[in-house]
């Protein structure tokens, strides 16, 4: 399948290993509008991503969702969890649905790179591969959104946990830079 003038040959699940350098949601800070409630479940759904466990980030995700109005981000991350927590090219039609509405309320304030880039590794790994009609933008199109709004070195590390999408963006963008060990900034928010 080809994506813009990409070649995309296979799709794999996602890799994390112990000592991975990558902070998911480094940028994720509870806003001061936020109830103490959804704030601890935001950092609690936060520790479990940079943890791993996926599983229990959605549930933390879910539950700040639940307690009260939460950044669009958290949205964006608890859809990061789902297509972290399994195999995409096995994913079901409702969970698929489920990803793309979370996506979608994630860019309702605008959509940046990183939403972009989720929402064309979600078409490709599950909607094309399972010949499966995607609804617009395409994946070309995604590509050249992202291509066009770029990603900060933060977001981009974590996307590139991805293996079939750290491909498509290192043709797409260019070599990522090495990372530094360093807390993201904030203009990757």
């Amino acid at each position: 399948m080809s994506v813009g003038n990409f070649e995309v040959h296979h799709v794999e699940g996602i890799v994390v290993g112990h000592g991975s350098t990558v902070s998911f949601a480094a940028d994720l800070e509870p806003s001061e509008r936020l109830s103490k409630e959804a704030a601890h479940f935001v950092e609690l759904g936060r520790q479990r991503l940079n943890s791993g466990r996926f599983r229990e980030a959605i549930g933390a995700f879910a539950r700040a969702i639940d307690t009260g109005p939460v950044d669009a981000e958290v949205y964006y991350y608890r859809a990061f969890a789902k297509l972290a927590s399994g195999d995409p090219r096995r994913l079901g039609a409702r969970r698929a649905a489920s990803i793309e509405d979370d996506l979608a309320h994630a860019t309702r304030s605008g959509a940046r790179g990183h939403h972009l880039a989720l929402l064309l590794y979600l078409r490709l790994a599950h909607h094309r591969r399972l010949g499966i009609a995607a609804p617009p933008p395409s994946p070309a199109d995604l590509l050249a959104g992202v291509q066009r709004q770029g990603l900060c070195e933060g977001k981009r590390r974590e996307l590139e946990l991805f293996p079939m999408l750290r491909d498509l963006l290192a043709r797409a963008l260019g070599p990522s830079r090495p990372a530094t060990g360093r807390k993201a900034s904030p203009s990757c928010r």
